[in-house]
């Protein structure tokens, strides 16, 4: 998970350093980086909230159009997904379609 995104931060580090970049295109790279940075920030949070809630390994995903839960847990309810979902649409805007979430033993 750490993976992903450090190769997300090195992705826009290394736009920056390119040296190339018109003006605009430094613009659109820094709305990008801030982009990133909330994202980061807020799958930690959901990864933290659902922790705290019992799922003991929780991994979150967000994009602007797609938001990727995977946990691990011996069975996923409908109260427990319901809970997940709560979870992370208290951090961060999706719709229904948008949402997944994988279950992992």
């Amino acid at each position: 998970h750490s993976t992903s995104r450090r190769q997300r931060q090195m992705c826009i580090r290394d736009r920056y350093q390119g040296g190339d970049l018109t003006k605009d295109e430094l613009a659109a790279v820094e709305v990008d980086a801030m982009k990133m940075g909330g994202y980061i920030e807020s799958e930690n949070k959901i990864e933290s909230m659902l922790k705290a809630q019992g799922f003991e390994d929780a991994l979150c995903y967000l994009s602007d159009s797609s938001a990727n839960i995977i946990v691990k847990t011996p069975g996923l309810d409908a109260a427990g997904a319901a809970k997940i979902k709560s979870t992370l649409l208290s951090e961060a805007e999706f719709t229904n379609d948008q949402i997944t979430i994988v279950e992992v033993n």
